[in-house]
């Protein structure tokens, strides 16, 4: 074999093992970046998770307070209407408690 030949095999040898670093290196910088944004991804996720979490919490709040107003509305309606129709029967009872004691 001639020194060019030996020369020119020990150089592909070389530019091999350079190409194969350079492979390696940019393949270690892929999977740095790779986790990197996997990670960002993840903690957006969770950010957004948790803004929809607040929202849902907000609005089931805003629902059970417009329900307990409806509630103690209704309520107050009710008693209403219960203290009238005692108030309504309170002169019935007065009379039927002075007829008994009149007739004895």
């Amino acid at each position: 074999m001639t020194f060019e030949a030996i020369t020119s095999i020990a150089q592909a040898e070389t530019e091999a093992r350079e190409m194969i670093t350079s492979a390696e290196s940019k393949a270690r910088q892929m999977l740095i970046d790779a986790e990197k944004e996997g990670l960002e991804a993840i903690e957006t996720a969770r950010s957004m998770a948790a803004d929809e979490c607040v929202k849902i919490e907000n609005s089931a709040r805003e629902t059970a307070a417009s329900k307990e107003k409806i509630a103690n509305r209704n309520t107050e309606d009710e008693k209403t209407r219960l203290y009238e129709a005692a108030q309504a029967k309170m002169e019935e009872a007065a009379g039927l408690v002075i007829e008994k004691i009149i007739r004895g």
